[in-house]
């Protein structure tokens, strides 16, 4: 006879589980921001938005990812909307 545990009532297997999903859901928040601040870009200035941003970006906070979408907006250049954020020219634009 096998022996059932259910991880909902476990103090020692329930805490990395959780642990795990607020990384991930944290992941997922950055990575969905840094697409909106990628998209609405390519959608101001199409071919001067680097092909790598959402990578570059997604490890940003959401605040600041949050910051940023909110310049994109209205900035008068993909530079300026970035900030210090702006990947480096090896990057190269999309096409």
């Amino acid at each position: 006879m096998g022996i059932t545990i259910n991880v909902e009532d476990s103090k020692i297997l329930r805490a990395p589980i959780d642990r795990a999903l607020e990384k991930g859901l944290a992941e997922g928040v950055s990575r969905g921001l840094a697409k909106a601040v990628a998209n609405l870009l390519h959608l101001r200035f199409p071919h001067e938005v680097p092909d790598s941003l959402v990578d570059h970006l997604s490890g940003l906070r959401p605040e600041v990812l949050e910051d940023m979408h909110a310049r994109s907006a209205t900035a008068p250049s993909v530079a300026e909307a970035l900030g210090s954020y702006m990947p480096s020219k090896a990057a190269g634009p999309s096409l």
